[in-house]
């Protein structure tokens, strides 16, 4: 059973802190929205659910940011708990431009901004499971997704563990 007091709400619209003291839930789909700022400490763990098949994460929207600072010896850790045939994972929806559209998904993204900041993934790890969706015809793999995330947009040592026999992979699309 999750404890509805750990489970992020499915809007996040002010400056929010999320502390490593215990594990937090994401159930479905979170929107950090209304330029609003997310901040996660080093060794926090965030369990994603997704009990409808319908993908399930963390969308980071345009004008909002996500601060993300883990350390090299304490990463803050994703999992997806859910296996599902629906993309999850960490979304970040930027105001940059893009070089080809994510096919059907709804989101605002891109723009005429190529040195927008969606903000910081830093040491970050997402478990996922090992398999790849189909989104439009298109293989992609869970984990993360860049839509229009500017220049300042800082990813750096961001891995996802598909299995335990496979390498880390990140799924991004593109920049222009």
């Amino acid at each position: 059973m999750i404890p509805m007091r750990d489970t992020l709400p499915p809007v996040i619209a002010e400056n929010t802190l999320l502390t490593n003291t215990h594990p937090w839930y994401i159930a479905g789909w979170v929107y950090v929205s209304n330029e609003a700022t997310l901040t996660i400490e080093p060794g926090t763990v965030i369990k994603i659910t997704n009990k409808e098949d319908t993908g399930a994460g963390l969308v980071v929207t345009r004008g909002a940011r996500i601060m993300a600072r883990g350390l090299n010896d304490w990463p803050i850790l994703f999992q997806v708990n859910d296996a599902t045939r629906s993309w999850s994972g960490i979304v970040l929806l930027g105001k940059a431009p893009q070089k080809e559209p994510y096919p059907n998904s709804g989101w605002a993204y891109g723009g005429e901004l190529p040195d927008d900041s969606s903000g910081v993934l830093q040491h970050i790890r997402i478990v996922t499971h090992p398999h790849k969706c189909n989104v439009a015809g298109k293989q992609l793999q869970n984990g993360l997704l860049l839509l229009g995330a500017g220049r300042k947009t800082v990813v750096k040592d961001v891995v996802t563990d598909t299995s335990s026999n496979s390498p880390y992979r990140i799924a991004t699309m593109p920049l222009k």
